[in-house]
């Protein structure tokens, strides 16, 4: 199961409600639009082909164009290296948190954390540097940014539109009555942990006491032992309940539904996303350091 509060959802509001087909099984594909396959390890829905791969390439590719213009004017600015191809096993496609049994069984909650870099130090030595910028310098920054995103338009709008027709789906399914109706059945799963602070759902999970026991609110890429089994056992409570496959299947047909009701113009706007990732990847290829 993904978590989706590291990503921007735009301020468009659509209703998810209307007209959403019942999820006991998976809704046929609408007109002109091929679904994909599915996937509940991967978490593979419908709108996934529309959206963007990963809303943090599009800053690095700014960067890199923006580092010899402000270069040329006398500031440094050096990017530090990224492999923009590596696929963390705790992302689906989309770079979207995946909780699947095999990530539970490694990284425990920590699966919504990014690991350390390798050359963490240096996008640490990076941060700071932007961090601390002169009135002067941050005036030529706006500047080169400006000409930096001649070349890479912003996706801001096309983005926030598919994640925000994504994200009133998901609503939607949160909601179903199959996926609250097996809600009680993991929680009485999970009360042999003792966890003094269970929540009603898995939505929820990790708790407040959780994220403090296991380091995850204060950042720590510690991850122990009692974690993975907390979390492998949370992951077949999710299984067991019925619970996962309900919000799988709930999520998919909300998706469909949405396809069907807003078809054209959230694949208008994944046109627009796919050219502007082409480009990103461009301007990684071309200006990107060596490792």
């Amino acid at each position: 199961m993904k978590w989706k509060s590291a990503l921007l959802v735009g301020a468009l509001l659509l209703s998810a409600s209307a007209g959403l087909p019942a999820c006991s099984s998976f809704a046929p594909a609408p007109d002109g639009i091929e679904l994909p396959e599915k996937n509940i390890d991967q978490w593979v829905l419908p709108l996934d082909q529309f959206q963007t791969r990963d809303l943090t390439l599009d800053t690095y590719a700014e960067n890199l164009l923006v580092e010899p213009c402000m270069e040329d004017a006398g500031y440094e600015w050096k990017v530090p290296y990224r492999d923009a191809k590596a696929k963390s096993p705790m992302l689906t496609a989309l770079g979207l948190w995946n909780f699947n049994r095999s990530v539970a069984s490694t990284y425990g909650y920590h699966y919504s954390m990014n690991p350390p870099m390798e050359n963490a130090a240096d996008w640490e030595g990076f941060q700071k540097m932007t961090q601390s910028i002169s009135d002067a310098e941050f005036d030529t920054l706006r500047a080169c940014q400006s000409e930096a995103r001649k070349a890479v338009p912003s996706s801001d709008d096309p983005v926030n539109y598919i994640m925000t027709v994504a994200s009133s789906a998901e609503e939607a399914a949160a909601s179903d009555p199959s996926v609250t109706s097996s809600e009680s059945q993991w929680r009485t799963c999970m009360l042999p942990l003792g966890i003094a602070d269970l929540p009603d759902n898995p939505l929820k999970m990790p708790s407040q006491s959780m994220n403090v026991l296991y380091g995850l609110d204060d950042g720590s890429w510690s991850i122990s032992d009692d974690e993975v089994k907390t979390a492998t056992f949370d992951f077949d409570c999710r299984e067991s309940s019925g619970w996962r496959k309900a919000y799988y299947d709930a999520e998919w047909n909300a998706q469909v539904a949405q396809l069907d009701k807003y078809g054209d113009d959230i694949v208008r706007m994944g046109k627009r996303v796919a050219a502007i990732d082409k480009k990103i990847d461009e301007v990684i290829a071309e200006h990107a350091p060596a490792a």
